[in-house]
């Protein structure tokens, strides 16, 4: 069992992915870059900083997607469950796993929430996709059967894991586009 294996989904929609979530984290910095010239206040600041989260994650998701580290991570648990002699009873180490997850998300959301509080709605859109999509990325990871036998389900040819992944991300760049006109371009100093 190899751990890496380089790039490994070379479909169209595996491409697509990873080009919108590309696509997605230039947005976001623009926007963050965008509200860098107008926060002026606390509020401001932290929507800067939602977006930057943004950016940032779509930039660590686009990276994961095409080098498959979910996969990579799943290895490497197996092969350290194997080593250890406790692959057999992994359910466990699987359900502490997902605990400790969800006690990181539910932390992390009560940030987001609280530094965009009195954001836009395009914010909390942006937001609520980005969670989703880190918490899909994290439950991939683990790999439980029953999931993975879910989102392998094709609709048209394409699964149920790339349709998921492609309209969340899709949501990002609807709200980036949302949020441009209220960011609007930085005013210039009149030269005189």
């Amino acid at each position: 069992m190899t751990l890496f294996n380089g790039i490994r989904d070379l479909s169209i929609v595996g491409w697509l992915t990873v080009i919108l979530y590309f696509s997605a984290a230039i947005r976001c910095w623009i926007i963050a870059r965008e509200l860098r010239w107008t926060a002026h206040d606390i509020e401001g600041t932290r929507e800067l900083r939602c977006w930057r989260s943004i950016a940032a994650a779509s930039l660590g998701l686009g990276v994961s997607k095409q080098l498959d580290l979910p996969t990579v991570l799943t290895n490497t648990g197996r092969v350290i469950a194997r080593l250890q002699g406790w692959y057999e009873q992994r359910r466990s180490a699987q359900l502490a796993l997902v605990a400790v997850l969800a006690i990181v998300s539910l932390i992390t959301v009560i940030i987001l929430v609280r530094w965009a509080r009195n954001a836009p709605v395009a914010t909390w859109l942006a937001l609520a996709a980005s969670v989703m999509l880190v918490c899909y990325f994290a439950i991939r990871t683990v790999s439980f059967h029953p999931v993975d036998r879910l989102i392998s389900i094709r609709i048209l040819g394409v699964s149920l894991n790339s349709i998921l992944e492609i309209v969340a991300i899709g949501a990002v760049l609807v709200a980036s586009y949302w949020r441009q006109p209220i960011a609007g371009p930085r005013s210039k100093p009149k030269v005189k």
